[in-house]
């Protein structure tokens, strides 16, 4: 798998401190998706969406072995991990809800359903985003960090950050009128 990561960076010295990344938190990561999931095929899953992630991001970071690079590590994994564990759920709510007998509204499960399918395409629209806007955007949104954090992990200056989420929010509503703002961004 390795040689597949390195495929996605093109900068050989790039490439160097994606090795030495690889080698020295892969451990420590597959540790955090165990603990996590549980279940070896979606640790791997977890595992691979987390370097992919980081090998999209590689010329953001530093010294492989400092620990804000492990502090960003150790989010993007949690990261995947929730990923999975957010499609487990929904997973399970969509076999409870096959299972149920009696339901009291129609109507509120409507709405649940349909509040649900907002999400996951307002999701996939920010994977379609920019580069930036789907980072700031997911580890504010999934990962629940505020910009004061997410500028710290992205190496950025608080500010950038603010105005990714901005924006990002902005193409959110743009695209999907019934979505109105997500919340206050955290400082």
């Amino acid at each position: 798998m390795l040689q597949f990561y390195l495929s996605l960076i093109q900068d050989p010295e790039d490439q160097d401190k994606f090795k030495v990344i690889y080698d020295i938190h892969r451990p420590r990561m597959t540790k955090i998706a165990y603990h996590l999931v549980q279940v070896q095929h979606d640790v791997e899953e977890a595992l691979q969406e987390a370097f992919v992630s980081i090998a999209r991001n590689i010329d953001k970071l530093a010294d492989p072995k400092s620990t804000n690079v492990r502090i960003y590590i150790d989010k993007t994994i949690k990261s995947s991990c929730y990923n999975i564990l957010r499609k487990r759920q929904e997973l399970t709510e969509l076999v409870n809800l096959d299972e149920c007998q009696e339901i009291d509204s129609n109507e509120d499960l409507e709405k649940d359903a349909a509040t649900k399918d907002l999400y996951r395409r307002v999701l996939r629209y920010i994977q379609t985003m920019p580069a930036q806007y789907v980072d700031a955007l997911t580890l504010h949104i999934a990962n629940d960090m505020s910009v004061k954090e997410i500028a710290i992990s992205l190496h950025r200056s608080t500010n950038t950050i603010y105005t990714w989420l901005r924006r990002g929010q902005a193409m959110i509503i743009e695209h999907f009128p019934e979505v109105q703002a997500y919340g206050k961004i955290k400082k």
